[in-house]
């Protein structure tokens, strides 16, 4: 798993059941692009992996208690359009009460909008990194570049000059594939 803390939610007596939501959500926080890492919702979970919304409502509130996921508040215009995002419900309600006389002017639909609370929305910022180990590279070299690893010179080079200790690491029809007419004809066995 990415979020280590996710295996737990599997043993609970609610979910279970539903191991496979938990492995989806666990997957979907892990890949999911880092620009939406800062504003996600249930709703979005729900959608894209077919979850029903009260679950996903639920899974996101126990991972905010699970300090995976922070709360935070977004202002939004009756378009979709994101007006204001804060931390805090303070913060947000404040902004609602500086422009309550006075409409703010939406970028994306740019209309006058009347703020009020029913303009505030719950996102969710993921604050745990997720446990990427399974993707990292080794550091290993390729068994067929071990040798004259410091010349200058091409593998299909280095081939055509010594075939037989390539040829010992993989079989001959790989070669025939892939390497050029003129370094077939100097490798005498595969020109026939």
């Amino acid at each position: 798993m990415y979020f280590q803390k996710l295996e737990s939610l599997k043993n609970e007596g609610k979910f279970k059941e539903q191991y496979m939501i938990i492995d989806s959500l666990d997957q979907w926080l892990a890949l999911i692009p880092k620009v939406y890492k800062d504003r996600l919702v249930p709703e979005l979970f729900s959608v894209n992996q077919e979850v029903p919304l009260d679950i996903s409502f639920e899974l996101f509130d126990k991972l905010t208690r699970m300090n995976i996921l922070n709360e935070r508040y977004a202002i939004k215009c009756p378009c979709g359009q994101v007006l204001m995002v804060s931390d805090t419900i303070e913060c947000a309600l404040d902004f609602i009460i500086k422009y309550n006389n006075e409409p703010i002017k939406c970028d994306f639909c740019e209309k006058l909008v009347e703020l009020n609370t029913d303009n505030v929305i719950v996102i969710y910022k993921l604050i745990e990194k997720a446990n990427m180990s399974m993707f990292s590279k080794k550091k290993q070299k390729s068994k067929l570049l071990l040798a004259d690893d410091i010349t200058n010179s091409t593998l299909s080079d280095r081939i055509a000059n010594n075939p037989e200790k390539y040829l010992k690491q993989a079989p001959s029809y790989k070669f025939k594939e892939t390497l050029s007419p003129s370094i077939r004809s100097k490798v005498s066995f595969l020109s026939s």
